[in-house]
């Protein structure tokens, strides 16, 4: 169908209905669509990487997703899946996520937390806030063996500084007490065990236009 001009004022409320005007047609616009953002690009990452963190402070880990964005002032939909074990049954693992073109730096996280009982790190003495995280399982001494945790994030990032320069997107870790967390594999190596597994993480992170 051609569709010449429609404008402001000339079309009564509710005069076009789905008899009028069929949505599953294709439309050429040949002006500009302002208001309705749109993805400009995806790109994704996977890590099976097995390495250690433990630090009551933020770490950036291995699960990282690079972009170059093709807009100086695009929002950014960051989503990731962590896998990882414990080295101890008393441990817990907060996570978020950096960029490292961050105007305080590279290690600054960029998402929010919980901070219900205080933002404070994972030392002892206070709850430890988070973005996302896996729960402690103290009492249970045995857990940490074969356990493999599972955390999922979701945030749309709108930097205050903005370019078209390369960023990284990295998932960063902290722990309760310091303890290990031990990314893509369980918290103990048992080499000789089928129920010792190794594993992907995965992050992405979509652009979309302002």
């Amino acid at each position: 169908m051609a569709l010449s001009k429609v404008q402001t004022g000339l079309v009564d409320t509710n005069a076009i209905g789905a008899t009028e005007l069929n949505l599953a047609d294709n439309f050429a616009f040949t002006g500009t669509v302002t208001g309705a953002g749109k993805i400009l690009q995806t790109v994704v990452a996977y890590d099976s990487t097995t390495n250690n963190y433990a630090s009551v402070n933020y770490q950036n880990t291995s699960l990282d997703v690079a972009i170059t964005p093709t807009k100086s002032n695009s929002k950014f939909l960051i989503r990731y899946s962590v896998y990882g074990g414990v080295a101890n049954h008393d441990v817990a693992c907060a996570f978020n996520i950096s960029d490292s073109l961050h105007a305080s730096g590279a290690t600054t996280h960029i998402a929010p937390h919980s901070v219900s009982g205080g933002d404070n790190n994972g030392s002892s003495g206070a709850r430890m806030a988070a973005f996302t995280c896996i729960g402690s399982w103290a009492s249970d001494a045995s857990v940490d063996n074969w356990f493999v945790g599972h955390s999922t994030g979701e945030y749309l990032y709108t930097p205050a500084y903005q370019n078209t320069n390369a960023r990284t997107f990295t998932i960063m870790v902290r722990t309760s007490s310091g303890y290990n967390f031990r990314l893509g594999m369980n918290g103990q190596q048992n080499t000789a065990d089928p129920r010792d597994v190794r594993f992907m993480s995965v992050i992405s992170v979509t652009e979309m236009s302002a």
